[in-house]
Parts: structure tokens; C-alpha cells; sequence
């Protein structure tokens, strides 16, 4: 059975990848005397869910952008994942 700390992890695993069957097992398990981590895989469901959304609704929004818009969106989010310590380019 996993510990809080491995369980956090996997929980985050499991939104990109599909679990092994002994990993879901030792998770379900956890989850099942685990009231902390039974909230937080809620937390991270539900926000899972609102980004989903949020993405179904900005690749929409994103048609009304002009190219302009989009390159310099796409610049910032490059700039911040790139490099955190730089902060996003100015218009």
C-alpha cells in the first residue's frame, strides 16, 4: 500500500498515463483509509474537469483572435515555460 506521498504522485500520474493494474490496487487501497488523499484526488479530478473545459472553451475563443494575438500568446507561454525567470515579452 502506498504512503500519502506516493499516493499524491500517482493520483498525478494518473492523468497522463494509464496505471498499472498493482498501481491502481495500492492506490484504491490508500484511498480507502485515506480521507486526505481521498479529497485531493477529488481536487485533482475536479481540476481536471475545469482545465478540460477551459481549453474546449479558449480553442474556441482562440478563432477570434487575430494571428498577431495568437503569435504573441504563444511567445508569452513559450517565454514563461522556457524559462521562469523571464517574465512574458511585451506587446
Amino acid at each position: 500500500m502506498y504512503s500519502c506521498r506516493q499516493a499524491s504522485r500517482i493520483l498525478s500520474d494518473a492523468i497522463e498515463r494509464r496505471l498499472s493494474p498493482m498501481e491502481w490496487l495500492n492506490l484504491r487501497l490508500h484511498l480507502t483509509i485515506c480521507g486526505m488523499c481521498r479529497n485531493y484526488a477529488h481536487n485533482i479530478r475536479t481540476l481536471e474537469t475545469v482545465l478540460l473545459r477551459l481549453r474546449d472553451q479558449a480553442t474556441d475563443s482562440a478563432q477570434a483572435l487575430s494571428a498577431s494575438d495568437r503569435a504573441l500568446i504563444l511567445r508569452n507561454i513559450e517565454a514563461i515555460a522556457g524559462d521562469a525567470d523571464t517574465g512574458p515579452s511585451a506587446p
